[in-house]
């Protein structure tokens, strides 16, 4: 079993440092995660956001309104049939593709209100839309207002403390996609949306694969990969986690 994931934090470090602590033990520790991945998966979100409500929100409320998204990446290879198996999670908009045969593969649809099924989910709820952002269901939507539909944390738009019983309709439900891996499949490239915003997927297929032609170490590859989203004048905190696969 491999596991992998990128955080990005919104309004401070608490919430995605409380993520990179925890979620990966809460998922791999799951009683059913080998009979059930999907299921393991889903609860060791929900088992994160939880701990982050009791241990950081409750004790100390300056950090209700701090966040995370979060993409993770989990690899299994003892299945019944010795396949490979790819589990891909995410909440927000951070997003993970896969190269099969020099083409990326969508692993993730980002959670915002561009995403036609969010803002569905959204309106259903009666949750407040402010210039396609997420607006808080009390506060004034011009100053209280997110990215994500989806999130760890950011407590202060779930709580009823703060929302008085009325639906935001931000989740930390992460949507999962199952794939078997192949021969075909090169590497899986996941990153935060600060490096999305500003290069498109199949630039970035193209150049990891140029590299890796010249024996270039992945730890180089993901730092020119960030170098690039800064020079292409990216505003948003870039995080990139290249995992060649080798079959």
């Amino acid at each position: 079993m491999l596991f992998f994931a990128v955080y990005d934090g919104h309004g401070g470090t608490e919430g995605s440092e409380y993520a990179r602590q925890h979620l990966h033990s809460n998922i791999i520790s799951h009683p059913d995660l080998n009979s059930d991945p999907e299921t393991a998966i889903r609860e060791g979100f929900f088992a994160t956001e939880e701990g982050f409500r009791r241990d950081k929100c409750v004790p100390n409320r300056a950090i209700h309104g701090v966040g995370t998204t979060a993409v993770v990446a989990l690899i299994l290879s003892n299945t019944p049939n010795g396949e490979s198996i790819l589990y891909v999670a995410h909440v927000g908009d951070s997003e993970a593709i896969l190269c099969k045969k020099g083409k990326p593969i969508e692993l993730t649809t980002p959670h915002n209100l561009k995403n036609p099924k969010e803002r569905k989910r959204i309106e259903e709820v009666g949750g407040v839309i402010w210039n396609d952002r997420l607006a808080h269901p009390v506060w004034n939507p011009k100053f209280i207002n997110i990215g994500v539909t989806r999130a760890i944390g950011d407590r202060y738009f779930k709580d009823t403390e703060y929302t008085e019983g009325k639906a935001s309709g931000l989740i930390a439900e992460p949507e999962i996609n199952k794939v078997l891996l192949t021969i075909d499949d090169k590497f899986i490239l996941l990153a935060s949306d600060g490096f999305w915003d500003v290069v498109d997927k199949q630039t970035a297929i193209d150049y990891i694969l140029q590299e890796t032609n010249k024996d270039k170490e992945t730890n180089m590859i993901c730092k020119e990969l960030t170098d690039m989203a800064l020079r292409k004048r990216s505003l948003d905190d870039t995080t990139v986690l290249l995992i060649k696969l080798k079959h």
